[in-house]
């Protein structure tokens, strides 16, 4: 599975979408939610350019989570 980066102007566009902002994310990244916006952002990519998240963000210690879909193109 390929590794993918977005910057913080990348994820600022789906913050509408977010379920949870975090004021210390803001701070240290410029961007609300990085789990979320990541997974919109990287569904709304290989999609159709829209996405909606299926989980929100679930976190531990170790990691946090999120999970978007997109409609899919093409065939």
């Amino acid at each position: 599975m390929p590794l993918v980066f977005f910057n913080a102007a990348q994820l600022v566009a789906w913050e509408l979408q977010l379920t949870h902002r975090s004021t210390q994310v803001f701070q240290t990244t410029g961007c609300h939610g990085v789990a979320e916006g990541s997974a919109l952002a990287l569904a709304a990519q290989l999609g159709d350019g829209t996405a909606r998240l299926v989980i929100e963000r679930q976190k531990s210690a170790q990691v946090t989570f999120a999970l978007a879909t997109c409609a899919v193109t093409g065939g």
